[in-house]
């Protein structure tokens, strides 16, 4: 008794994204967004080809970034 219930602002339903903060940006796209970010970054410090590296984030990190995302 007297304990406060922890609430969620962001969380997954049935595989769907609910938000109900009153922010319009979804954390979850933006954890994608941010991990997306670091392969990039951990992906530039490997001496790579230009058409090996824009093969890497054509296949690795944009669909990292872009899963999920809708217009």
């Amino acid at each position: 008794m007297g304990k406060q219930i922890p609430m969620d602002n962001a969380f997954r339903y049935l595989g769907a994204h609910v938000n109900v903060a009153t922010r319009r940006i979804s954390t979850v796209v933006d954890d994608r967004f941010r991990r997306a970010a670091g392969m990039a970054r951990r992906l530039a410090r490997i001496p790579l080809s230009i058409a090996t590296n824009a093969r890497a984030i054509k296949t690795n990190i944009l669909p990292v970034a872009m899963y999920g995302v809708e217009n």
